[in-house]
Parts: structure tokens; C-alpha cells; sequence
């Protein structure tokens, strides 16, 4: 059985830290060495030993689930490159939550046709597990993306939890104040037409140059906005 060295411990404590500008293993690398030293040590020495949490330490380990080595070869630190076929870790990790293989290479297939971010990959797989085919659950979660209705419009919905119990306890009146000034340190308050905001969902009719502004704020637009106002509630 091989056994995990001292350079080995050195280079994963340096590819693990998100600091460091000497990544010198990449995420599977990181995954093989782990799932050795975890036969020689304690997940507790583990952990210690490169100064990482156990929450990451389990994301690391699951990518050793991935089969095709297609897809191993793939993933890299940061975000994904989906025109070169490169996905992140972050998005890998529930490729990894599929055990039969051919499944693995589908669902990475779709990932890249469609550009999926982490946060819809989460989406998918339950409805996978709900008996719902690979394909159409991409269908589904794609058809929920933030988009333009009209030019000027966009249609979106909260991701966070915390923020939408918090929402529900606030009349609309006061949603929509509180979207409004949010969207105002975005985009002048001219540009604004009209906005709404519920516990579920949010609505923008705004100039076309304010809609393309907004947009290009994230390519996880929904999450972004979600976690901004989560933000401004907390400072209020």
C-alpha cells in the first residue's frame, strides 16, 4: 500500500490553501493523497496536518467518486473554463454524487453545453434522484435562470433561505423600498421603472442599459442579489 510522504504533505497543504499562489497538485491529486493518508491517520490529524476544515476535506475526497477519466482530468481550482472543457471543484463534487459512470458523463456533458454554476448543479441532482432523466432536470433548472423578458425586464428568484424568512415578515411596500434602494447603488434611480420584491421571487423593469449593467453583476445573478440584500437586512 503506498504511503503518504513528507512532500506530500507539504505540497497538499499548499494546493489546499486558497491563498496560495503554488497550487502545485490539482483537486483530484489533492483527492488521491487524501483518501491514503485517511487510511494512515485520523481525519482529525488529517486536518491539523494541513490546516484545512472537515467540510472540505469530505468536498476533496469525494472527487476520488468521479470514474471517466475524462472528467478527473477536467476539474481545476477556480472557475470553470467550459469552452476548454474545465470544470471547478465546486461544480465536480456533485458529479461525484452520481455512482454510475455513464451518468457522471452525461451530466458532465451538460454541464458544459449549458455553462451549469454550482448552485444550479444542487438543483439537479435531486430532481435526478426523483427519477427525473439527467437531461430534462438541466431543462428544468435552465428554465429558471434570470432572463430578460422583454429587453428591459428581468425575472429572477431568491436563493437564500434566511432571506426569504426574513422577507415573509416584511410588508410588500417595505420589499420593494428595500429593492429599490439596493438596485439604486447599482443603477441610477431613472433607470428604474418599477421593481418588486417577495420571499420567492424578484421582478426588474429598467432601462435596457440598466437590464445589461445588472446582469453583468454575476453569472450567479440570483445568488448575488440574494446575498447582497441578505447583507443590507443584517445592517439595517
Amino acid at each position: 500500500m503506498s504511503k503518504i510522504t513528507k512532500d506530500d504533505w507539504v505540497a497538499l497543504e499548499f494546493s489546499l490553501d486558497r491563498k496560495s499562489s503554488d497550487r502545485y497538485l490539482s483537486p483530484l491529486e489533492c483527492a488521491s493523497l487524501l483518501a491514503i493518508a485517511k487510511n494512515q491517520y485520523s481525519i482529525q490529524d488529517i486536518l491539523k496536518k494541513i490546516k484545512i476544515s472537515k467540510d472540505m476535506f469530505g468536498k476533496i475526497l469525494r472527487l476520488e467518486k468521479i470514474k471517466p477519466k475524462k472528467i478527473r482530468d477536467s476539474i481545476v481550482w477556480g472557475h470553470s473554463n467550459y469552452n476548454l472543457g474545465l470544470i471547478s471543484m465546486s461544480v465536480a463534487k456533485y458529479i461525484a454524487k452520481l455512482e454510475d459512470e455513464q451518468n457522471q458523463l452525461e451530466l458532465y456533458g451538460l454541464v458544459c453545453k449549458h455553462r451549469l454554476t454550482k448552485t444550479e448543479m444542487k438543483d439537479v441532482i435531486p430532481e435526478f434522484n426523483r427519477g427525473i432523466s439527467l437531461i430534462d432536470g438541466v431543462k428544468n433548472v435552465v428554465s429558471l435562470r434570470p432572463k430578460i423578458v422583454k429587453k428591459n425586464q428581468i425575472i429572477g428568484k431568491i436563493i437564500n433561505k434566511e432571506l426569504s424568512q426574513i422577507l415573509i415578515n416584511k410588508s410588500p411596500k417595505e420589499r420593494n423600498i428595500l429593492f429599490k434602494e439596493y438596485l439604486s447603488r447599482i443603477v441610477s434611480k431613472d433607470d428604474i421603472n418599477a421593481c418588486v420584491l417577495n420571499e420567492n421571487n424578484f421582478f426588474i423593469d429598467c432601462t435596457n442599459g440598466a437590464a445589461e449593467t445588472i446582469l453583468s453583476l454575476s453569472t450567479e445573478l440570483e445568488l448575488y442579489i440574494s446575498e447582497q440584500l441578505l447583507k443590507i437586512v443584517f445592517n439595517d
